[in-house]
């Protein structure tokens, strides 16, 4: 993983992925419009072969918050999973809570 940017968020969004081209913009996308922006994202990716390391690098390349690291060969999902926790630097929002189903705007700011 890249050196982490100079700030510390509030808030980790973890976001392990194979092969997600079909649905990584969307997600990415929906989580960097959230109205509360004091967050990273962590993106995982498990040696995916499809433009899913394109497009986390060009993601990551335009956003600070974005931060990308890749694995060159396919450690299962649960080693990929844990790989996002490994990397966080504060609380962690990872899983099947964070599908792009429901993910709105306002999905990480406090009530």
């Amino acid at each position: 993983m890249a050196t982490p940017p100079k700030f510390l968020p509030k808030l980790s969004i973890g976001l392990p992925v194979y092969n997600g081209e079909k649905f990584l913009s969307e997600a990415l996308d929906r989580f960097l419009a959230q109205t509360f922006k004091d967050f990273e994202i962590i993106i995982c990716d498990n040696a995916s072969t499809d433009r899913t390391p394109q497009m986390c690098r060009e993601y990551a390349e335009r956003d600070p918050r974005v931060r990308y690291s890749r694995d060159e060969r396919n450690l299962g999902s649960v080693a990929n999973f844990n790989r996002v926790f490994a990397y966080r630097r504060r609380p962690c929002l990872s899983g099947p809570h964070t599908t792009i189903s429901i993910v709105r705007p306002t999905r990480n700011q406090a009530a």
